[in-house]
């Protein structure tokens, strides 16, 4: 077992930011979504091959929604193949060993589940996939996939498993979040965090968790082939069964947002999106990627960023996940580990919003640099790192001139609180009315701007590296209405410095 403790002239900045102001507002008046606990990505494997399995929309409507299509793509030999979901699309997948489950979106309150075994759809030799139904009832609210086994939770009925004949589990038992294991389940239980409980197969009794003497509520749990990992609500890592990896407590990170287990392989998802696996070497080259989410099955591990593009062409615009994710690019990547979203996924959406009005680019759009070639990148990745370096003159929209005077500090402010937002812990996050008192003080200095040149005042430009802000500094140290401290930043030839909050949040 282990276990580790707990952007533009005089004119334009206003309009822009009266445009984030709009958005603030629409965004406060939008009901929150129902919490689920899916998944729209899976790992199968076949006697021959590896299937990687995903659920995207290929078609956006004009409502916003589109037509999901359930593909998967074969391992080596890349064929690509789409499982069809009739008039009724898909919500959730999930996949083990040589099969594929695809959970149809509820309908009257029901749902339905349609199970293809890959071994049987290659004997048959079909021109296209059929499967058949293996669920028809009250809508699920997780679904969980090990070995040749798949399970669901409702609100309405006790765990059901499907193709799984042998598993004996205690009448009345229900369970707010499952994993399973090549032979054996293991679960939360619903309304006591701090009792986890496994069955099936050879998985030792679950040792009772304790941290300084106090039981350890759970937050989310993971299964591999012969061991499972939760991690609890103080991010603290424990594992258990055979198979369970060794860790020393300076491997881990700080923080975790979700964890892959396979054979003997354990993969967690660090807070700043980087992988970190015990039993498996990551690449190199992705040491330091960043992704939102990860699978794993037998001895393959597949990580997912933030960036999509359309499997039919390489120049193919950017797609989006299924309705359960949300949009690519904006969707809050603590959803992958919660499996619900937050007043806080709302805030990093509404951070990807302010960075794209920094910087004129789409919150997924493509790489035009030599070295990029075209690529797909988001608009964090591009952002957020030139933000916190204090280089923000070199994301700025280059289609409008320099901001001057006082709209330094307004852009600054802006492109500031829009990467705070983005970050990748949901507690790291501003609460929405900091966001406003920030937004709000920017709009200030930009009228005030404004208003000087209206009255003839000098607003003297960057190109004198930032007089202005050396001119105006110890009144904003001493009369600055904002209610966190901003240091001088200038652009062009001068200094630029980051930009500093003295700011403490609150955890949701």
């Amino acid at each position: 077992m282990s276990r580790r403790p707990g952007l533009a002239t005089s004119t334009t900045p206003l309009p822009v930011l009266l445009v984030i102001a709009f958005l603030l507002a629409v965004s406060a008046a939008a009901a929150p979504p129902s919490p689920r606990q899916f998944s729209t990505v899976a790992i199968s494997h076949t006697r021959n091959s590896t299937l990687v399995c995903a659920l995207i929309i290929d078609r956006v409507n004009e409502d916003g929604g589109g037509n999901s299509k359930l593909q998967c793509k074969s391992m080596p030999d890349g064929r690509l193949t789409s499982y069809p979901s009739a008039d009724i699309p898909f919500n959730a997948i999930a996949a083990g060993k040589d099969f594929l489950c695809g959970l149809m979106a509820p309908v009257g309150g029901h749902a339905a589940m349609r199970w293809w075994s890959f071994s049987e759809e290659e004997e048959a030799r079909r021109s296209r996939p059929v499967g058949r139904r293996i669920y028809w009832g009250p809508s699920l609210r997780s679904m969980s996939a090990g070995g040749p086994h798949v399970c669901g939770l409702s609100d309405d009925h006790d765990p059901t498993c499907w193709e799984w004949p042998g598993l004996d589990l205690p009448k009345g038992l229900d369970f707010s979040l499952i994993a399973l294991g090549q032979d054996f389940l293991c679960g939360i239980v619903k309304g006591d965090d701090t009792a986890m409980r496994c069955y099936g197969g050879a998985m030792p009794s679950t040792p009772q968790f304790t941290a300084d003497g106090v039981d350890v509520t759970f937050q989310t749990v993971a299964a591999g082939r012969r061991h499972a990992c939760a991690v609890d609500r103080m991010g603290g890592l424990v594992c258990w069964g055979d198979g369970n990896p060794t860790l020393r407590l300076d491997e881990l990170p700080a923080d975790m947002m979700a964890m892959a287990l396979g054979r003997n392989t354990t993969c967690i998802l660090a807070g700043n999106g980087t992988v970190r696996c015990w039993g498996v070497k990551v690449p190199e080259e992705y040491t330091h990627t960043t992704f939102v989410s990860i699978e794993a099955d037998g001895d393959t591990v597949c990580a997912f960023g933030l960036s999509l593009v359309s499997g039919a062409s390489a120049s193919a615009s950017p797609t989006t996940t299924s309705g359960t994710a949300g949009t690519v690019g904006y969707m809050d990547p603590e959803y992958y580990r919660l499996q619900e979203l937050t007043e806080r996924s709302d805030v990093y959406s509404f951070g990807v919003v302010l960075l794209e009005l920094v910087t004129g680019r789409k919150a997924i759009h493509r790489d035009q640099s030599q070295e990029g070639s075209g690529s797909p990148r988001n608009v964090i990745e591009f952002a957020v790192p030139a933000v916190e370096a204090g280089h923000i003159d070199k994301i700025l929209d280059s289609r409008v001139p320099a901001p001057r005077g006082h709209e330094v500090e307004a852009v600054a402010r802006v492109a500031k609180i829009g990467a705070e937002c983005v970050r990748p812990r949901g507690r790291g996050r501003p609460v929405m009315s900091e966001v406003v008192a920030e937004l709000e003080w920017a709009v200030t200095l930009c009228e005030e701007c404004v208003v000087r040149s209206a009255s003839g005042g000098r607003n003297s430009s960057s190109r004198n590296g930032g007089s202005d802000m050396s001119r105006s500094r110890s009144r904003s140290e001493s009369e600055d209405r904002s209610p966190y401290h901003t240091r001088e930043f200038s652009f062009g030839s001068g200094r630029v410095a980051a930009v500093g909050h003295a700011r403490s949040y609150s955890t949701m």
